[in-house]
């Protein structure tokens, strides 16, 4: 495994992403933990309640579908917090 390999350099990954596709992300904002992209949301159904969820990743791991071109961050989208409209 390359060192070079990792969630942090995957154009996957997104640091500080949102778990939850409603855009909920992390209260304690820990800066090594990002979404993984790669693949749609999980639907998880609580209470009731359907929830598309992303898997959290830590910055240093490694998975076998890595790709070039990440930079930790996201693709320039805008996060609208769950129901306010878009300014």
């Amino acid at each position: 495994m390359s060192r070079a390999q990792r969630c942090e350099t995957c154009r996957f990954w997104e640091r500080g992403g949102a778990a939850v596709s409603a855009a909920w992300r992390r209260a304690d904002g820990a800066k090594d933990i990002g979404t993984c992209n790669l693949y749609p949301p999980e639907i998880v159904v609580r209470a009731g309640v359907a929830y598309g969820v992303l898997p959290e990743m830590p910055q240093g791991r490694f998975c076998g579908e890595w790709q070039a071109g990440g930079n930790g961050g996201g693709d320039g989208e805008t996060v609208v917090p769950f129901g306010r409209p878009a300014a």
